[in-house]
């Protein structure tokens, strides 16, 4: 089951898929530009970030992983201090190939990053918690083998993170959602549609709301959005809508309970009713893998990031309810973007990696705005 390290998407095998991230606060005129932002890299190839996370314009985190000179993947985080970003010693379990997926903030003194590493041949959860002077490993449950995509924080005491589980004896794949009380973690119940269900990203605006999205598959049909819900008492799952050609859902951000914004293979849009597919621009074939919206009183704007086939970042811009794509840097080649944070219309950070002709390694990339 060696598959099981890969972000499961399922239909984009390999893309990075980050959870959404909301900030509120002022809404300043929108930076004009991308650029390119230097960043560190670790161990000897395949350096590559999937989640990032901010507080302020000085204080990011991003994860990911980075392959060392036996051939295993471990743990990457690095810190944004407002000038440059640096590596962070992380923790990893056991020897074999630790992954980071997603990671959120509520404060400079905690952040909770989610992922898994491979025990034996089989993938476990890895949950992984800063105090504000270094990284450490957080007992969390599995159920088969498991692994984490995403993760969002209401407070110190309040996160959810989301999967999926393999469970061996009946050949499935089932959502999977672990709940933090400022205690320890614990599984909660989550329904599936299909045969196969993975959930890819969350977002919450507080402990009785949460949206969790991704995608599902069954025997008949391409697959379909998967879109749960949690009311503050239980998951279920939410009507969303599809092309008809094969959709998935990878990052999600919500602004309040009834304003939420999904993307992926397409954009769809909560307006406290019901989802519904919203016009958004394309390049050739694309993803979009994360988003990441803002609000000050009655305005609202929201930035997705990802990548074409073919190895060009893609970028997107929603103001005044209509998506624009925004001009993004590349270097190298296979350059691609997998999650984003904004702290406000003028200032956002998205991370992903590029693919470095010199070395033929991949590489971290980070562009601010």
């Amino acid at each position: 089951m060696r598959q099981l390290r890969l972000r499961a998407v399922g239909v984009a095998v390999g893309l990075g898929l980050s959870a959404g991230a909301l900030f509120f606060g002022p809404v300043e005129a929108a930076a004009s530009t991308w650029s390119i932002v230097p960043s560190p890299n670790s161990g000897t190839s395949d350096n590559q970030l999937k989640g990032v996370a901010c507080v302020s314009s000085s204080s990011c985190t991003a994860v990911g992983s980075y392959r060392n000179g036996s051939n295993l993947d471990q743990t990457l985080i690095e810190s944004w201090n407002g000038t440059s970003w640096s590596i962070v010693p992380s923790p990893n379990s056991g020897t074999s190939d630790n992954q980071l997926n997603g990671v959120a903030c509520v404060s400079a003194s905690f952040c909770t990053a989610v992922g898994s590493y491979i025990s034996g041949e089989a993938a476990q959860t890895l949950i992984e918690s800063w105090n504000g002077t270094s990284w450490s490993i957080v007992p969390s449950p599995n159920s088969g083998f498991s692994f984490l995509n995403g993760v969002a924080c209401v407070s110190s005491s309040s996160c959810t993170a989301v999967g999926t589980s393999y469970i061996n004896t009946s050949d499935t794949f089932l959502s999977l959602i672990e709940s933090w009380d400022g205690t320890s973690w614990s599984i909660v119940a989550s329904p599936n549609t299909g045969t196969s269900d993975f959930l890819n990203g969350v977002a919450c605006v507080s402990s009785g709301f949460c949206t969790a999205v991704g995608n599902y598959f069954s025997s008949d049909f391409p697959p379909g959005t998967l879109v749960e819900a949690w009311n503050g008492s239980n998951w279920s799952i939410v009507s969303s809508p599809n092309t008809g050609t094969g959709d998935f859902l990878s990052g999600v951000a919500c602004v309040s309970s009834e304003s939420c914004t999904a993307v992926g293979t397409l954009i769809e849009s909560l307006n406290g009713v019901r989802w519904s597919i919203v016009p958004s621009p394309n390049s050739g074939y694309s993803f979009l893998n994360g988003v990441a919206c803002i609000s000050f009183k009655s305005l609202k704007s929201c930035t997705a990031v990802g990548g074409h086939v073919g190895g060009q970042t893609l970028i997107e811009s929603k103001k005044a309810n209509k998506w624009l794509i925004v001009a993004s840097p590349n270097t190298g080649t296979d350059d691609f973007l997998t999650g984003v944070a904004c702290v406000s219309s003028g200032f956002c950070t998205a991370v992903g990696h590029y693919y470095n002709n010199s070395s033929g390694v991949y590489q971290t990339l980070i562009e601010s705005a």
